[in-house]
């Protein structure tokens, strides 16, 4: 539902204005225009100079600490990249399949996924000075791998893996 949108930017608002308030910089790359505008809305409670026109490759190689909005394709490409990341969403707009449950809540043990803006902000609050120390911390590391493994490992027949995967999802749906 569209209340959704305007949910999730709340969401999003939330943890900026506490970033804000405690003098931490930070820039937007809002999600394309769907009819929300966005864009306007930060620029409106941020300023003009809190956005950012770079294609996300650029961005993350720019960035010391990667905020995502939702757990798709942006998030991949940053946990690939190796800047420290962390996901903040909501929790009842975006399912996971039960495979990865367990994955989900490792990720949210240490640290790197959030539906509260306000832990979200305690937690950046503690490493926005040296996010590298958390990122790299042994069990930061165990998750990451696991996150790699279980969302990101491509293999040289991955086309009949998805195949084999999809009419397995298929069958089970009938």
């Amino acid at each position: 539902p569209s209340s959704l949108i305007l949910e999730d930017f709340k969401q999003k608002k939330d943890l900026l204005n506490l970033l804000k308030d405690k003098n931490i910089r930070f820039k937007i790359k809002p999600f394309k225009n769907r009819g929300w505008n966005l864009s306007k809305k930060y620029k409106y409670n941020f300023g003009k100079n809190s956005l950012v026109n770079l294609s996300t490759k650029d961005l993350i190689k720019k960035s010391k600490l990667l905020i995502c909005g939702y757990p798709e394709t942006p998030l991949m490409e940053s946990m690939i990249s190796g800047v420290p990341t962390l996901l903040l969403y909501l929790e009842k707009y975006w399912k996971f399949e039960n495979d990865y449950q367990e994955l989900i809540k490792d990720m949210a043990d240490n640290k790197m996924l959030f539906t509260s803006s306000k832990k979200a902000f305690e937690h950046i609050s503690n490493i926005h000075e040296n996010p590298y120390e958390w990122w790299n911390s042994n069990n930061v590391l165990r998750v990451r791998k696991k996150f790699h493994l279980e969302c990101g490992k491509v293999s040289d027949d991955w086309l009949n893996e998805w195949q084999n995967y999809l009419e397995e999802k298929l069958k089970n749906k009938s």
